[in-house]
């Protein structure tokens, strides 16, 4: 070996060799931590990106099950034909509008059935609720004609929808018929003596003529607030003929009270509170009492509904009693 060269000695190649090894395990070692983390991120988001997934589709999902939670067909279709062009259901869109043109949308299913047809109060037994509260309820007339479902509540006075009253608002040919639970009953018929309170909430309170009489039933007024959903029935006079009771009856699941009233036709409901709810009625059970079936509260007066549906609207007892002068 020449003198001015130099070799690298035994310890100190020992030395590095040592470190080298050293740093080939941490670099080794970063390298693995770094692959093994991004493996790890990678699965997350796939977990969380098919959680999101399933989230959105069972939102779509619901939505649907929500159009067709109704008794009426038509609405269905409309609700899922809106849902599917708003871009709402986009993973079930391509089916759902094939089955909304299919046949006009007689494939597209209604799951809640509609409510029970009437029962003559008349045959019902004399203790029940219905029956009991019924009593006070009967059948306001102009003349011979029958027009609206009218109550009794205290004070011998009575609860009518405004827009039953004749436009002369003369009381003189006015009563309430009692009585009249099928085609063959005993009737009483109280004259109207005044009207109290017209156009408050679109309601009117009538003053009976003559002395109270104690032995008549009355149904009392309350503040109590409606709960989304609670069974509820009406004793009333469809078409003017003998009382009957609509038993299968609910309030809205969701919104029971409505603060729009702006689509009905009569104007002494206009920016009234509104309680929807899902029932049967015709023409002459407008004014008809709507009373929770668990504890026989007087929850409003039935006034309006939606052609071709169940969908109904009463004007809440609550609301009357902020705006009476008359009532307790």
């Amino acid at each position: 070996m020449e003198s001015g060269a130099r070799g690298i000695g035994t310890p100190l190649a020992t030395v590095i060799a040592a470190v080298c090894g050293v740093l080939g395990a941490v670099a080794g070692a970063v390298v693995k931590g770094y692959y093994d983390q991004a493996s790890q991120v990678t699965v997350e988001e796939t977990r969380v990106g098919g959680a999101l997934e399933l989230e959105r589709l069972k939102f779509q999902a619901d939505l649907i099950l929500q159009a067709i939670d109704t008794d009426d067909q038509q609405t269905a279709v409309k609700t899922l034909k809106f849902f599917a062009n708003a871009g709402l259901i986009p993973a079930y869109e391509t089916k759902v509008l094939a089955l909304t043109e299919e046949d006009e949308g007689s494939a597209v299913p209604a799951l809640r059935p509609p409510p029970s047809a009437y029962r003559p109060v008349a045959e019902l037994g004399e203790t029940s609720d219905a029956a009991r509260f019924g009593r006070a309820v009967g059948l306001f007339m102009a003349g011979e004609s029958g027009i609206c479902t009218a109550f009794l509540v205290e004070g011998h006075r009575a609860i009518v929808p405004t827009f039953c009253l004749p436009e002369d608002r003369d009381v003189a040919q006015l009563r309430l018929r009692l009585g009249y639970d099928s085609d063959h009953a005993t009737v009483q018929d109280l004259e109207i003596a005044g009207i109290e309170e017209a156009d408050a909430a679109g309601l009117a309170v009538l003053r009976l003529a003559g002395d109270a009489d104690t032995q008549l039933q009355t149904l009392s007024l309350n503040d109590r607030q409606p709960v989304p959903g609670e069974a509820v029935y009406m004793v009333h006079h469809p078409l003017a003929g003998p009382k009957q009771l609509s038993d299968d009856c609910y309030l809205d699941p969701e919104h029971p009270l409505v603060d729009d009233a702006a689509e009905f036709s009569f104007s002494e409901t206009d920016n009234v509170q509104m309680l929807r709810f899902t029932c049967r009625s015709e023409g002459g059970s407008a004014g008809a009492p709507v009373i929770a079936a668990r504890d026989g509260a007087l929850l409003g007066v039935h006034v309006a509904g939606r052609q071709g549906s169940f969908d109904l609207y009463a004007i809440p007892i609550s609301q009357l009693l902020r705006v009476s002068s008359t009532l307790p």
